[in-house]
């Protein structure tokens, strides 16, 4: 090799040896910038994490609460709804018997008018003139046959019926 070759070779060689250390004087500029910013955004990261973690504890913690409180709330009411149907059993226990009452007071009622309007029957009308017209004193069946006597109205009603 000549001397200006060689010379034009250490000098290029120089020139990359100034560029190398040129870009790495601004990469390490850059990573000395980077520094703060990226504990900076660490710090950040933690609380964040620390956040997020509080917040799937208590979100877990008032799941469970609701969790809880469903099934409480099926409890009380399931409660309420055997204490209600326990009550309507009786109330419709309490209701045959008042009607049974009724029946045999009604019952007891036609009765005295029948012996009332027995005796003193005397040319008038066969047919009984109640207020309320026939009764149907709930024997069961569906069928409305009007009553059209005296004597057949007094044996209807019975309290057994």
């Amino acid at each position: 090799m000549s001397g200006n070759s060689l010379s034009w070779a250490l000098r290029s060689y120089e020139d990359w040896k100034y560029g190398i250390n040129r870009q790495l004087q601004v990469h390490f500029h850059e990573i000395c910038k980077m520094r703060p910013v990226n504990g900076q955004q660490q710090a950040e990261n933690h609380d964040l994490c620390c956040f997020l973690d509080e917040d799937r504890l208590k979100t877990k913690r008032l799941a469970r609460h609701w969790q809880l409180f469903g099934q409480l709330t099926v409890q009380v009411l399931h409660d309420k709804v055997a204490a209600c149907l326990h009550k309507l059993a009786g109330l419709e226990g309490l209701q045959e018997r008042l009607a049974k009452d009724n029946l045999e007071e009604l019952c007891l009622a036609l009765d005295k008018e029948c012996a009332f309007a027995q005796p003193g029957t005397s040319g008038g009308s066969s047919e009984l003139s109640l207020p309320c017209g026939p009764h149907n004193l709930g024997t069961g069946s569906s069928s409305t046959s009007s009553v059209s006597s005296l004597d057949q109205l007094c044996l209807t009603c019975t309290p057994d019926n």
